[in-house]
């Protein structure tokens, strides 16, 4: 579902007080940024707190001005809860960046799949979302 081979990484990061290994596979394509992220959650932690959070810290990265816009977009295929959000801010060099990206979870992972650019077109954006399911 990613339009690109993608690089992978992993490292760890605390979302809701919980300390927790990242997955990153992500990729540039058309001048976006793809990136699909995951985060296993142990079993006493609420999945949807883990959600906020995560969305918290990625609208802190991006320096965002203004609050991330929800989006009332269809639910990922299989996940027990879906949230969309738009957010505009600034890259890591500083360069004015608009995000889209969707957090789910099937209560046991929660998920992060995003697109950055400056500007984009659905054409190649699309298929991204689309591809988007849980078993």
């Amino acid at each position: 579902m990613i339009p690109c081979k993608p690089d992978v990484a992993q490292r760890e990061v605390n979302l809701g007080g919980v300390s927790t290994e990242l997955h990153l596979h992500s990729c540039d394509n058309q001048g976006l940024r793809f990136a699909l992220a995951w985060v296993a959650v142990p079993p006493a932690v609420d999945a949807q707190l883990v959600m906020a959070q995560w969305q918290k810290a990625s609208s802190q990265s991006l320096q965002s001005a203004q609050a991330p816009q929800s989006m009332a977009l269809s639910a990922v295929r299989g996940a027990t809860h879906t949230a969309w959000w738009f957010m505009q801010g600034r890259d890591h060099r500083g360069q004015a960046v608009n995000s889209q990206a969707v957090y789910f979870t099937d209560g046991q992972r929660v998920y992060q799949a995003a697109v950055y650019g400056r500007a984009w077109q659905e054409a190649p954006v699309a298929p991204f979302w689309e591809g988007l399911k849980l078993p």
